[in-house]
């Protein structure tokens, strides 16, 4: 359901922008979680089809490759300006340093330079974001987190309507 409210949105948004860094953001983030669980899942960037269109099933190389792909590419885009619910540039350094960290495991490899990218990626999130751990931990779990220091990217979720739906 994410990547296809993101590419709608990106189906109809200018070619570059925040907004679009966003919504690219959003949807590598979707296939991440899809990677990470399935491994081989299609791989769509347009909800614009021709009438009976049906997906075909991507490798795991290629989701890796795109989600690598679109974060690199939009992480100077997304900034730096911390606002709860927004990705910044060290979320997406967050979700490659996880991709990296995970490499082996989607691909099948044995490559340690990956881990060597994983560190890049967390040591740029140390260095610039200005993270720091909550002074008691169970303070990362209450109904308002969004002044939390340690939190990096959070999806808002309506207590009424979402709660516990972890995996939205």
């Amino acid at each position: 359901v994410g990547i296809g409210y993101a590419n709608k949105c990106l189906d109809v948004l200018p070619e570059t922008g925040k907004a679009q860094a966003e919504m690219r953001f959003m949807r590598a983030l979707n296939y991440y979680v899809l990677l990470d669980a399935f491994r081989n899942v299609p791989l769509e960037i347009t909800q614009i089809h021709e009438e009976g269109y049906l997906p075909k099933q991507a490798t795991a190389k290629d989701v890796f490759d795109f989600c690598v792909a679109e974060l690199n590419a939009i992480k100077d885009e997304l900034g730096t300006e911390k606002i709860h619910g927004y990705p910044t540039r060290f979320a997406a350094n967050m979700v490659l340093a996880k991709l990296y960290l995970n490499a082996n495991v989607y691909l099948g490899t044995n490559d340690n330079g990956n881990y060597d990218k994983a560190l890049a990626e967390v040591e740029a999130i140390i260095k610039d974001g200005g993270y720091t751990l909550a002074a008691n931990y169970s303070d990362n779990f209450k109904n308002d987190i969004n002044t939390s220091p340690e939190v990096i990217f959070a999806l808002p979720l309506d207590k009424t309507n979402a709660s516990h739906n972890y995996l939205v």
